[in-house]
């Protein structure tokens, strides 16, 4: 349908990067970092063993925890 992708996962550095419609993806646009990035093709088993196994096991040990996800 002609639409193009202007959100991109980077997981090196974990960062997602925001392009306007307009740019290129040799442009910077406008990067947001976090504790850990996860892209469309991320599995369901990748993202609980890198992102929440351990915060599940604080929280099982009394500790309080958040996962915050969008998408």
């Amino acid at each position: 349908m002609g639409s193009k992708t202007i959100v991109e996962v980077d997981k090196a550095i974990n960062q997602v990067i925001i392009r306007t419609e307009n740019e290129t993806q040799n442009e910077d646009g406008r990067g947001f970092t976090f504790d850990a990035v996860y892209g469309a093709d991320s599995t369901q088993r990748s993202v609980y063993d890198e992102g929440a196994f351990s915060l599940v096991e604080s929280v099982m040990a009394g500790y309080n925890g958040t996962i915050f996800a969008y998408g």
